[in-house]
């Protein structure tokens, strides 16, 4: 949707502070410092709470293609109708990881405010705008997609593999279920020893038995 159209919900959904001692930073107020009030983005609301997330797929910055899948640029904003939440403005890196739309996040930065009262508001809106024109430079973006690169070329074994679903604490049958796929490529894509195959191998596995785990990072 249009940024536009989300504007309009986020006014109906405002609510008045639980106290007086601070008033909310407006969503709106911070996508339009970020000069993002013509994007198109996404708008989620978590459930009865105030609490609601804006996410921007930066079209106007560099995406390119890692081992056959498309790597883009995105931004979020999480905020709270209320106040009841701090505000965060986070930038990373989507990786399209196979035909059905699943996708695989690197966070590369983010920022949080608290929200308070008079006119540090403005100073913090500023200062949030600041930090992520700072980071979302065309150069910056460009050296992010180099060391994605590098890591497809690294080598990842059993070993690793293991350590790393230890590390999640997994057992049982969520563990062997990932390890057989680590082993038993269903893809012909995802042959291969590096880093990244061994990621695609595994991560539908983690990613269907969530049990509080949101998939894997490297």
């Amino acid at each position: 949707m249009k940024f536009s159209q989300a504007a309009e919900i986020l006014d109906r959904s405002f609510k008045k502070p639980a106290t007086d001692s601070y008033q909310p930073i407006d969503t709106i107020q911070v996508v339009k410092s970020l000069a993002l009030n013509e994007a198109e983005c996404t708008l989620k609301k978590f459930g009865k709470s105030t609490k609601h997330q804006l996410t921007f797929n930066l079209t106007d910055l560099p995406s390119t293609y890692i081992g056959g899948d498309e790597v883009f640029p995105t931004l979020h904003i999480f905020n709270s109708f209320q106040g009841d939440g701090a505000l965060m403005v986070a930038f990373g890196l989507l990786r399209s990881v196979c035909s059905n739309g699943l996708v695989a996040g690197s966070s590369i930065f983010n920022c949080r405010a608290i929200h308070v009262k008079g006119p540090k508001i403005n100073y913090i809106i500023d200062n949030l705008a600041a930090q992520v024109k700072e980071n979302l430079t065309e150069e910056k973006i460009c050296e992010y997609y180099r060391l994605i690169d590098q890591l497809d070329g690294e080598r990842c074994n059993r070993t690793t593999i293991e350590r790393i679903l230890d590390d999640m604490r997994l057992t049982g049958r969520v563990y062997g279920q990932a390890l057989y796929a680590f082993e038993n490529p269903r893809r012909a894509a995802d042959v291969g020893s590096s880093a990244w195959l061994a990621f695609n191998r595994v991560q539908e596995v983690i990613a269907s038995h969530r049990n509080g785990v949101k998939g894997m990072e490297w």
